[in-house]
């Protein structure tokens, strides 16, 4: 295994995601998915970084930045 996954959980859920791999292109749309989830997450924690709080937290209502999806 990896040196840089180190977490019996996460090991083990990855054991069981490629268990159920059949095809070359099971692995491929597996691999689009965790890529898709592992960017996602880094977009939102650098949004969270970037702004100051994280997404739904109350330190951002009425502050005239609160991640609604609107500016003025």
């Amino acid at each position: 295994m990896s040196d840089l996954i180190k977490d019996p959980k996460l090991i083990s859920a990855m054991q069981e995601l490629g268990r159920g791999l059949k095809s070359p292109s099971d692995l491929a749309k597996l691999s689009r998915e965790l890529l898709k989830i592992t960017v996602e997450a880094s977009l939102n924690a650098e949004m969270d970084c970037h702004i100051g709080y994280e997404k739904d937290s109350p330190d951002g209502f009425n502050s005239g930045n609160s991640r609604n999806g609107y500016n003025r």
